[in-house]
């Protein structure tokens, strides 16, 4: 039992070192354990077929002309860089995209040939670097009417940007849609309940104009705005010294600035992401405060 034991260890063993030999993508290799072709697909094409399909980013990529793009701003110009795909060659990208993830987990699964895995892994990075770069322009339209009504463009940017990578693994071309109606409707949709939870955070502090407005005499706390601050004062020492800086600029409390996750992240030389999850875990700890101190008047709404 042992010697069995140890030839399939050594067996498991020696197909990794043949995929590290091969430089196979460890994104790849991830993505091929959710791979699954749609049953709309009926004719699948040979896996020789497949392997031939040689593209890379150079010759799937069209750029737009430098009159196209005129004097916009450098960050505007990295959206627009590249052409939108013709329907025909969009529906070629994402069926080469489906083969190479339905034949790598075939190959994976069965301890296949590493060559043809590593060749498929790079047929999927290309194809994934086309899609993506290819729609990027897609994110201006989508955010515009957003940002004129002044939402953070950046923020919005950000947002397209994870949602597009995303709406590409996910996409199923043989659904027989296009992929910017399936963009459209996963972006806006994403943009909204962003919009909402921005909203809901900006209400969780009481806005201190609101206070300004109360008639003098008031006996309610909430009523004066020092009360206010001494009281989140209190809560904000329950955090540590980066939370407390965030969540006071985050939300302006305090009379103070309020700024975005990326201005943040500038001031404290971090990255957006790590800001984000420094913020929830200081509002979870303030959460856990206010219920275990009883504080449910306006000093803190909700947190979702």
């Amino acid at each position: 039992m042992a010697t069995v034991i140890n030839e399939k260890i050594e067996t498991s063993v020696s197909i990794v070192d043949r995929e590290l030999d091969y430089g196979i993508n460890k994104d790849y290799l991830k993505q091929l354990n959710v791979a699954k072709l749609s049953d709309k697909c009926t004719a699948l094409p040979d896996l020789e077929e497949v392997l031939q399909f040689f593209v890379t980013a150079e010759i799937g990529l069209a750029y737009a002309t430098p009159a196209v793009l005129g004097g916009a701003e450098t960050h505007i110009k990295r959206l627009c860089e590249y052409k939108l795909l013709s329907p025909e060659m969009e529906r070629k990208y994402f069926e080469q995209l489906a083969y190479c993830l339905h034949y790598g987990k075939i190959l994976h699964e069965n301890s296949g040939s590493a060559r043809e895995l590593a060749l498929l892994g790079d047929q999927y990075e290309s194809l994934l670097e086309i899609l993506t770069r290819s729609n990027t322009r897609m994110i201006l339209s989508i955010i515009k009417p957003f940002v004129r009504q002044g939402w953070d463009f950046d923020e919005l940017v950000s947002l397209g940007t994870e949602s597009l990578l995303q709406s590409v693994l996910s996409f199923d071309v043989f659904l027989g849609y296009r992929f910017s109606t399936y963009f459209h409707t996963v972006f806006r949709r994403r943009v909204y309940r962003y919009m909402d939870l921005e909203n809901t955070r900006n209400n969780r502090f009481v806005r201190y104009e609101h206070f300004d407005s109360h008639e003098a005499g008031s006996s309610s706390k909430a009523d004066d705005p020092d009360l206010v601050c001494d009281a989140i004062d209190n809560l904000l020492d329950f955090l540590d010294e980066r939370e407390a800086y965030i969540i006071v600029r985050r939300f302006g409390i305090c009379r103070q600035v309020k700024h975005s996750l990326k201005q943040i992240a500038d001031l404290m030389d971090i990255s957006k992401e790590r800001v984000r999850q420094l913020e929830q875990r200081a509002l979870n700890k303030l959460r856990a405060r206010a219920i275990s101190t009883g504080l449910q008047d306006e000093l803190l709404l909700e947190f979702a």
